[in-house]
């Protein structure tokens, strides 16, 4: 499923994480604590759901445009 019209914007998308924190911040040139402290402000903001080795995007809208500031 991909995210081609407005409306799949606002779709939830899950993503399988086969990753650790600190190898997603190996491959995108940060710290483990900068990536936790994000994803805890995602928790915290409802952007995003992680349980198990799963993260669910709420809201790719939201979270795409808070990106953006």
């Amino acid at each position: 499923m991909g995210l081609n019209s407005e409306k799949d914007w606002q779709n939830p998308v899950i993503i399988q994480a086969k990753v650790t924190q600190e190898h997603l911040a190996s491959l995108i040139g940060s710290s483990q604590q900068t990536i936790s402290e994000n994803l805890t402000l995602f928790k915290n903001k409802n952007l995003i759901q992680i349980k198990q080795k799963r993260i669910t995007i709420l809201n790719p809208l939201k979270l795409l445009k808070l990106a953006e500031m």
